[in-house]
Order: C-alpha cells, then structure tokens, then sequence
C-alpha cells in the first residue's frame, strides 16, 4: 500500500511539476508557426523566381526584335543566330524544350490593312502566335499604324513555367512580345 501511496504522491508531483514547467512552450509554440513561416518563405521564392523568369523572357523579347530590326535582309543563317542569341538572353534558363519563339514582319498590304509578310519560329512548345500566320492579317495593338512600304518587326516568346516547389502560381505559360521599327531600311527583306 505504502509504494501505492508513494507511486501516487510521486505521480501527483510530477504533474504539478509539469504544470509550472514552461520550457517546452516554445517549442509547441514554434510547432505552430513553423509551418506558417516555411509557407511564407517557399511563396516568396517562387513569386520572385517567377517574375524573374518573366523578366528574363521580356528581355528576350526585346533583344531579338532589336536585333532583328538592325539589317535591311535577314536570311536562315540570320535567324539561326537570333534563335541562339535568345539562348543566351534567356540563361539561366533553358529555352530548347519549354518555348516557342516567333520573329515575324507585319507589312502594310496597301490597304491600311497589317498583314504577317514573313515568319520563323523555333521551340517545341505548342503555342500560336498572337500575331498571325505567314501571309494573313496581323493583329496590333490598337492604333498602331504602319505607313505604306514599311514593316515592324516582332518577336514573341512563349515559355512554360514549372514552379520548383508545389505553389499557388502553378504550371502557366510567360509570354512577351516586343516590336521594333526597322533602323536601316523601312523593311527588313526576308532572303
């Protein structure tokens, strides 16, 4: 009876015991916040990853029209070259089988009327221009005039977005289209 007795005394101190003890409380604390925290933290890393892709892809864009614009005939070897230039705009990230990129010339058809007067493309992935096809009208941004016997230059690139971790941004495609006037000439002849 005596070790009952003292079992039970032993068991009663201990729980009061435990009931002043705040060591642990941090802990349980940090238990639930923690999960909060690496929430917060893995949210930041991909909102900034993706918009630095974004920008990546945007300075794509960009440099490929302007380099397109900056000859008065531009040839396969040509557009080979801006295909591999983009690739290095692009770095860190790999263009060759998550992209599609489109250099196209929009022309004055006499009319008013833009239409697609040359195009060439590159990537694997399935995408569409938003600007048309070879030989049909084009679509501009509103108000955008181009004067008999010029053209514009356009570049387009289309990249597929995979998050490195599970996030609310999800798989999504980035495209950015950029378009410059010609510099030497006011066509850019396709050879």
């Amino acid at each position: 009876m005596k070790t009952l007795e003292t079992l039970l005394s032993r068991l009663g101190s201990l729980c009061r015991s435990f009931k002043r003890n705040e060591r642990g409380g941090v802990l349980i604390e940090f238990g639930f916040v923690a999960p909060v925290l690496l929430l917060v933290l893995v949210g930041s890393f991909e909102t900034a990853r993706y918009i630095y892709t974004s920008q990546k892809i945007q300075r794509t864009a960009m440099t490929l029209a302007d380099l397109a614009s900056r000859t008065k005939t531009i040839d396969q070897n040509d557009i080979n070259n801006l295909f591999a230039a983009a690739q290095e705009v692009a770095k860190p990230f790999e263009l060759d089988g998550s992209s599609r990129i489109y250099i196209s010339s929009v022309e004055n058809d006499g009319n008013d009327n833009p239409v697609v007067g040359w195009q060439d493309n590159d990537g694997s992935l399935i995408s569409i221009s938003s600007v048309g096809i070879q030989g049909g009208a084009a679509v501009l941004p509103d108000n955008f005039l181009i004067n008999n016997n010029q053209s514009i230059i356009v570049a387009e690139v289309y990249f597929q977005y995979r998050p490195v971790f599970v996030s609310i941004i999800g798989d999504r495609i980035i495209s950015h289209r950029a378009m410059f006037r010609p510099r030497l000439s006011l066509t850019v002849k396709r050879e």
